[in-house]
């Protein structure tokens, strides 16, 4: 409830409503997220904690600027929306391939590797997207771009599963997954809320739409800092083997 209340604000256009929405939001989420999510987790404290910080904050960087993706596509560079889902399939695949190989190198490689990695690919097929929004720009840049993005999850995503599963105590596994999937509604929620309310801003302001859009991708693709931070937290050691079926 808070976290809606909060996303609501965001996207107000009466600045006195967005405040007390966003404020009461916040103070109801504030505690609630402290009680569900692994301790440290908003420092960061290993294992668990920057396990599912990374994660946060890595669902915030992809899914954020994924979320509108499909709009620079349409409304910037004025192709259908069949591209623009062609875009997201890409991503989709890269995701599943990039995930194959995180299962065959985790013995040789350590999920602060995998996270940190993961994580500047999402970064950078970002940023590739953002420069796509461009006139003259090819559009298949905007499917490289976010193929990157989607290697950079499959890499970053599951060694974060693996590794927190097997960092959990016996007996709880169930709130590990828990808090994963907490980590990653919250991610998305913030990262597509704060960019509807840019988009939505930029509407009523009569903003150009490609400016726009560059600046959520700057949102979005900031989060990034804050995930590598956090997989630096983590040990150097290989990644735990992945989990058997």
């Amino acid at each position: 409830v808070g976290v809606a209340l909060l996303v609501t604000g965001l996207g107000r256009a009466q600045p006195v409503l967005a405040g007390v929405l966003v404020t009461v939001g916040a103070v109801l989420a504030g505690p609630a997220l402290v009680a569900l999510l692994p301790k440290g987790t908003w420092r960061a404290t290993p294992v668990l904690g920057a396990l599912v910080a990374a994660r946060l904050w890595l669902n915030w960087a992809f899914f954020g600027a994924d979320a509108f993706l499909p709009l620079g596509i349409t409304s910037v560079r004025g192709r259908g929306a069949f591209l623009a889902g062609l875009a997201l399939t890409a991503s989709s695949l890269s995701w599943s391939a990039a995930a194959w190989i995180q299962s065959r190198t985790s013995a040789r490689l350590s999920t602060r590797t995998m996270i940190g990695s993961g994580a500047m690919l999402v970064g950078a097929g970002t940023v590739v997207v953002a420069v796509a929004l461009g006139q003259g720009i090819p559009i298949g840049t905007f499917f490289f771009g976010w193929m990157l993005a989607g290697a950079g999850m499959g890499l970053a995503y599951n060694a974060s599963s693996v590794a927190a599963l097997a960092e959990a105590v016996p007996g709880t596994e169930g709130a590990t997954s828990s808090a994963l999937q907490l980590a990653d509604a919250l991610g998305v929620a913030l990262s597509t809320g704060l960019g509807g309310a840019v988009v939505a801003a930029g509407a009523r302001g009569g903003w150009d739409v490609r400016a726009t859009l560059v600046g959520v991708f700057i949102l979005t693709g900031a989060a990034v800092v804050p995930c590598v931070a956090a997989a630096r937290r983590l040990s150097g050691r290989p990644a735990p083997a992945p989990i058997a079926p």
